[in-house]
């Protein structure tokens, strides 16, 4: 007979194989119908909506979004296009990195 706390041992191993298991599951099932399945915790990026509120829904965002100013964009870029002609063939070579690969 093994002793008690090798079986809990063994026993709490199978449980964890067996969520492990389940989770995978039905991640693929969810990702398959569109849906991504994330765990809650203080890591996520992801608000925890329980504790929101139902407030927090009902009120407007001061947040307006980023100004593009897609005009400067492309101006910085145009005189950027000089050092990146000098830095393509330094990128390109040993490390395998084409800054042409679309």
């Amino acid at each position: 007979m093994l002793p008690t706390a090798t079986v809990s041992a063994t026993a709490f191993s199978v449980a964890e194989r067996s969520k492990s298991t389940l989770r995978g599951a039905c991640e693929t099932a969810l990702r398959r119908l569109g849906f991504d399945l994330v765990r809650r915790s203080f890591y996520s990026p992801l608000p925890d909506a329980e504790h929101l509120g139902d407030e927090h829904w009902r009120r407007a965002s001061a947040l307006h979004g980023v100004p593009l100013e897609l005009d400067r964009a492309v101006a910085l870029l145009r005189e950027l296009e000089s050092y990146l002609r000098e830095a393509a063939p330094v990128l390109v070579g040993e490390h395998r990195f084409a800054l042409d690969n679309a």
